[in-house]
């Protein structure tokens, strides 16, 4: 009886602070409102790592890249944060469903009530449907922008070792290359 006490009052205790990271991260871009289940799917991106990278901020600062693209081109900047956010929310998903996180993103994103625009820019991010529109395209940008800068993915030095040296081999392979010195600048 104790341990079904302590269980449940650690499943109210995420999911309180799952609605709460949710609710941070709108607020934090000013998107405006989102679906009930939209908002539990961000916030549980606080609790998923891809390469070490933490989703939630990776998805929070795809937004502002995504923004301060449309702002540049004349886009409209809150569809863009609002597409960078919800990029990812298939990954909340991917645990307990078959398929891409962006198609499962772009399915719930659409049956939410997300305008089509936002569901595109969610589901076309790695190609899994076509980019219809130009947020689509300024979304999967800042998205590799995001994942590519330097810090945002630490790997394991044994990863990192490997690497450089197919790296090395490579360069290595024409008669013509006398030396090769491979150098760590971010992604290489």
């Amino acid at each position: 009886d104790k341990i079904r006490t302590l269980s449940r009052q650690s499943r109210e205790e995420v999911h309180r602070e799952v609605q709460n990271a949710g609710r941070k991260a709108i607020k934090t871009l000013r998107i405006g409102r989102v679906h009930p289940e939209i908002l539990e799917l961000v916030g549980r991106l606080k609790f998923r790592l891809s390469y070490s990278q933490n989703q939630l901020k990776h998805a929070i600062e795809v937004g502002y890249l995504a923004g301060m693209i449309a702002q540049e081109l004349g886009l409209d900047v809150l569809q863009a944060r609002r597409g960078g956010l919800l990029h990812d929310i298939g990954k909340a998903m991917t645990h307990d469903h078959e398929g891409s996180h962006a198609v499962l993103g772009a399915e719930v994103a659409r049956r939410c009530g997300e305008e089509e625009i936002i569901a595109n820019a969610i589901g076309s991010h790695h190609n899994d449907e076509p980019m219809e529109t130009p947020i689509a395209h300024i979304v999967t940008a800042a998205d590799a922008i995001s994942g590519a800068r330097p810090g945002a993915r630490r790997e394991t030095v044994t990863l990192y070792l490997d690497r450089i040296n197919s790296i090395q081999k490579i360069a290595s392979r024409s008669k013509a290359v006398e030396r090769v010195d491979v150098m760590h600048a971010g992604r290489e």
